[in-house]
Parts: structure tokens; C-alpha cells; sequence
């Protein structure tokens, strides 16, 4: 299961907004903002690594020449030797995934991912280590606790 903890930037951008005129404390606003994240929880839960494009866009790599999978491969492997230790291979998958499903219905993040040079392979890179430790986080506080700070925020390992 991907964690749908609300730090987790891209897919709870819009559960996070009001509507226009709904006071931030009203229990409309409340009841609004639980609904969204539980289909977006049901969302994230019934997608497989085989995801296909739909009416909300292209995935990642039929748009732009970086492959999600890759770099989530390549985000577990830069924890795996800093932690020392093994981590399911099922997250790479969820990690890939997340950023496909973020990518057709976010345009803010479809914009960064989009970006000239290697600015987009490197916002890439930052959301599925930020999406990584709070994976890491969810499952084994202990192991989270090793990590640098600043990783949560998507920056690299030293």
C-alpha cells in the first residue's frame, strides 16, 4: 500500500485547496477534503505497474525521454547502500507508478518533469525519494530515523 501520508506532494495538492468561499474549518470543508483522500488512497491501491494512458494524459515515458521505473530503481538502490539493508523490490513498481499516475493529472507536475535540460530528471528524481522515505517511514520508523533529514525533501545521499 503507498502511503497517503499528506506530505507527499503531487497527488494531495488538490484535496489540500478549499473550495472557493468554504471556510478552512467548516465541516463541509472537512468531510470534502476526507472524501478526496479516500479515493485517492482507493486510486493509488487498485493501479498496477502496467498502467496505461488514459483520458488524463500521456504516461511519463510516451511524453519525455525518462523512464519512472529506472529512476525509482535507481533511487532504492542509492538507500539500499546508504541504510545497508534490503528493501522490497515491490516499492520500485509503486514508486514508478505514483509518478505516472501524478504525472497525468497533475499539470504543475507534469511542468516540472517537463522542464529543459536535466532539470525534469532531477525533479524526478527528488519526488520519488521524498515519496521513498515517507514509503520508508510508513513501514520501518527505525530505518527512516538513519536517514539524513534533508532526504524527505528529495535530497541526495551523501
Amino acid at each position: 500500500m503507498i502511503n497517503k501520508d499528506p506530505m507527499i506532494h503531487g497527488a494531495l495538492v488538490a484535496c489540500r485547496r478549499k473550495p472557493h468561499g468554504v471556510p478552512a474549518r467548516s465541516r463541509a470543508g472537512q468531510r470534502g477534503r476526507a472524501a478526496a483522500l479516500r479515493a485517492t488512497g482507493r486510486l493509488m491501491q487498485t493501479l498496477t505497474p502496467g498502467l496505461e494512458p488514459d483520458e488524463h494524459g500521456p504516461l511519463i515515458e510516451q511524453d519525455t525521454i525518462l523512464i519512472p521505473r529506472a529512476v525509482a530503481e535507481g533511487v532504492l538502490a542509492e538507500v539500499v547502500v546508504y541504510l545497508q539493508t534490503e528493501l522490497p523490490a515491490s516499492w520500485q513498481g509503486q514508486l514508478a507508478t505514483r509518478a505516472n499516475v501524478i504525472y497525468q493529472r497533475n499539470a504543475r507536475f507534469r511542468a516540472l518533469i517537463r522542464r529543459d535540460g536535466e532539470a525534469g530528471r532531477d525533479w524526478l528524481w527528488a519526488f520519488m525519494r521524498h515519496w521513498l522515505a515517507a514509503l520508508i517511514r510508513q513501514h520501518s520508523p527505525g530505518l527512516y530515523a538513519r536517514l539524513p533529514g534533508d532526504y524527505s525533501v528529495g535530497k541526495a545521499l551523501a
